[in-house]
């Protein structure tokens, strides 16, 4: 029994670090698309256009963001709780950055 333990937790930080190194790469693509969509041309076009659609993107981006930061930020013993918890966190930043790719594609397209 006392050899499973360490083998427990060796997991569970191995999926903490794929985790993390997902989550990076989620706030980097986010963080992207926050400029692209501030960008004046996208900006003036999408604002005028479609301001409360726009807005929520905007927002949305942003919680995004901040679901990331809260899954990087918070470190503490590998539970399988924890794990899971910073997993959905996950899972939801990555639900809401595809939908405004979608949105922020569909504003383009409209404008191209």
């Amino acid at each position: 029994m006392k050899n499973d333990h360490p083998r427990s937790d060796d997991l569970r930080y191995r999926k903490l670090d794929t985790i993390d190194g997902k989550c990076g790469s989620l706030l980097a693509v986010t963080s992207i698309l926050l400029v692209f969509i501030s960008m004046p041309p996208i900006f003036d076009a999408a604002r005028a256009a479609h301001a409360l659609a726009f807005k929520l993107v905007f927002v949305a981006l942003l919680s995004s963001c901040l679901l990331a930061l809260f899954v990087l930020y918070f470190k503490e013993e590998a539970s399988d709780r924890f794990v899971e918890m910073r997993k959905y966190a996950l899972n939801i930043a990555v639900c809401l950055t595809a939908a405004c790719c979608v949105v922020v594609a569909l504003f383009v397209a409209a404008r191209l």
